[in-house]
This record gives C-alpha cells, structure tokens and sequence, in this order.
C-alpha cells in the first residue's frame, strides 16, 4: 500500500514540475509606455495585428517598414489601418499607454 501511495504522490510531482517548466518557458516582451521597437522570436506565431490589440487594448498603435513604406494600425474607434499580420523576426513599432508584458508563445 505504501508503495502505491509513493508511485502516485511521484506521478504526480513530476506532472506538477512539468507544468511549472512549462509556464516558465513563456516568453514574455516588456513593453514601456510610449514607443518601443519589438522583433518577436521565431516561437511567435503569425497573429493579425487587430486580434493581437485585442488581447492587449493597451497598445495604441503598430507599425513596420516595408519598401521604403510605414504600414500600420491604430487602435481607435474599433482599429484604423491595414489588419496586417505580426509575423516572428519582423521589426515592429508598438506605442503603449502604460507598461505592459505581452506574451510572444
């Protein structure tokens, strides 16, 4: 009987130091109030710039060069803009109200 107990009390250790290594593999970009320049890394995946500010509705505004040209979206009156799509590796300007930490996985 002691020993069932120890195998599962051990299954279920190693689970919870599973999902802890997990949550800490989480890339997070802290972001400062005003302008910031972001390149995501490569475990970032593909988001449409318009989903991506709602999950943050503090960003104000993101934009990016391409071809001598600025593209962007601005989060204003249900989003301004082209809905481009954030891609990893790209540079980006983000403008923020405040602070934040946003998640890049």
């Amino acid at each position: 009987m002691n020993l069932k107990k120890l195998v599962i009390y051990s299954i279920i250790l190693i689970n919870l130091l599973i999902i802890v290594t997990a949550f800490e593999n989480i890339q997070k970009i802290n972001l400062l109030n005003g302008k910031n320049n972001v390149t995501f890394g490569d475990s970032f995946r593909p988001t449409y710039v318009k989903d991506f500010i709602k999950l943050y509705p503090e960003i104000q505004t993101i934009t990016f060069k391409e071809n001598k040209k600025t593209i962007g979206y601005v989060n204003f009156l249900n989003g301004l803009g082209q809905n481009f799509i954030l891609k990893p590796t790209k540079i980006y300007e983000i403008t923020t109200s405040k602070n934040i930490s946003i998640n890049t996985q």
